[in-house]
């Protein structure tokens, strides 16, 4: 299903939808906030907007964890006014209802000339006009604007700025504001002079469908944001502290083999095992947390568990679990890093977990994602190590794998079917951890009383 992020920030509440490609609205959440209010002034703390719009986001993900909007779209109040000077606003917005500023209109269109700015704008310039507004600070001292300053246009325009740290706006915002010559859809030098600001004052003019910047995913999420070798670019990271170790685990404890290391056959032994049960293992979960978790969540309270066990109940169920479990664990990883990344829908596994093929079934059935192995799976660390050596000696100009580096050796495509059931297990897995939270939490005290 594609879908888009639509948030409008408003007057009095920002509404943010989840909408379809077909235009079907599926979901929309709206937080409302004050006005300040005096006389002719009205204003609005920025950082209302910012708060009603993370949670309306998080409304959405709430509805419908399961998605990867192919993108987010702003929109909101035009003609405000929005100081931000060494980061961080100045005060509050002075918003596009505000006319406090006549005096300051009268004087730009006696001193400018109101043919000349109709004429520049093809506007009408009145009290809420920027040029007026911003005349205003000046003459109050409210923000003192100097070469640092950015001038914000626009409420979308500020949720954009918090989002990717860019000041930009689109041109029919810039067309509202007074500032802009229309004919040239440029920041107007007359108009700027006369206020004295310079163009790095005011925000970069763009196209309204122009993408202004990807997101990286919030530290809070449990995703861990590592620089790439290449500065200007990141890499996400959500590392579960056991992955394999859990397989490991169930081969030593569940087989009876209590040894410190596993012969190699072990692991298609332990595979054969688990085929012989059904998928969702008889309505039995693991939850993989042997020595805690750090990604999505980090606890290092949290335990594993098996959940739904009964009489029926025997070793390939549980191996089958294992398997299970720890696919549900890392989709629940991979739905935080797609809240924010594009994502091709193909997805490689390498180590350990890349030599069983019932396991990559199961992750690519319940990921959705096309399972690429290849050849040479256990050794991407060895290839990547290459590669950086390869650029520093001049052998590569980019951080790409060159061609043949990789040998796909076998690909494992999702069955729909069972895609659609594991859809299911994955709600009755969410669940599972924040229902034993505090029980995993209370068991550290009890045992050492």
């Amino acid at each position: 299903m594609y879908t888009v992020i639509s948030a409008d920030i408003g007057t009095t509440a920002t509404k943010v939808s989840l909408v379809e490609r077909s235009g079907e609205i599926l979901f929309t959440s709206s937080h409302s906030y004050p006005l300040v209010l005096e006389a002719s002034r009205v204003e609005q703390d920025p950082l209302l907007w910012w708060e009603a719009f993370r949670k309306g986001v998080k409304d959405i993900y709430s509805y419908q964890n399961q998605i990867t909007p192919e993108a987010l779209v702003l929109s909101g109040q035009m003609q405000d006014l929005i100081c931000v000077s060494r980061g961080g606003t100045e005060g509050n917005a002075i918003l596009y209802s505000d006319t406090r500023a006549r005096d300051e209109w009268i004087q730009i269109n006696r001193d400018l000339g109101e043919e000349f700015l109709n004429n520049t704008t093809e506007n009408i310039n009145d009290p809420g006009s920027l040029s007026s507004k911003i005349l205003w600070l000046r003459s109050s001292k409210s923000c003192e604007i100097d070469n640092e300053t950015k001038i914000l246009l626009g409420a979308h325009d500020y949720i954009c700025w918090k989002l990717t740290d860019r000041f930009v706006t689109d041109y029919t915002n810039g067309a509202a504001t007074g500032l802009m010559n229309f004919k040239s859809n440029q920041w107007d030098s007359t108009i700027l002079n006369y206020l004295g600001l310079i163009r790095e004052n005011l925000p970069e003019l763009i196209p309204a469908d122009k993408i202004t910047g990807e997101r990286t995913v919030s530290p809070d999420s449990g995703i861990f944001n590592l620089r790439h070798p290449d500065p200007s670019k990141v890499i996400n990271i959500g590392p579960m502290l056991m992955t394999g170790g859990n397989v490991e685990w169930a081969l030593n404890t569940l087989s009876g083999n209590r040894k410190d290391s596993i012969p190699e056959n072990s692991f298609d032994t332990f595979t054969r095992e688990a085929e012989k049960a059904s998928p969702g293992s008889g309505g039995l979960f693991y939850l993989p947390y042997l020595v805690g978790e750090r990604s999505p969540f980090r606890d290092p309270d949290a335990r594993g568990a098996f959940i739904g066990m009964g009489r029926q109940t025997g070793q390939s169920e549980m191996f089958r679990a294992v398997l299970e479990g720890t696919s549900y664990a890392l989709k629940s990883i991979l739905d935080v890093m797609c809240q924010t990344d594009y994502s091709t829908g193909q997805i490689y596994l390498s180590g350990g977990g890349a030599r069983d093929p019932l396991w990559a079934e199961i992750f690519a059935s319940i990921t959705g994602y096309t399972v690429l192995i290849a050849s040479n799976a256990r050794e991407t660390g060895v290839l990547g190590n290459v590669v950086l050596a390869g650029r520093a000696l001049g052998w590569f100009d980019t951080y790409k794998l060159p061609s043949g580096f990789l040998n796909i050796e076998k690909e494992y495509l999702p069955d729909n079917e069972l895609n659609k059931f594991y859809a299911g297990g994955m709600e009755i897995f969410k669940e599972l951890y924040p229902a034993l939270k505090q029980s995993f939490k209370k068991t550290p005290k009890w045992l050492n009383q």
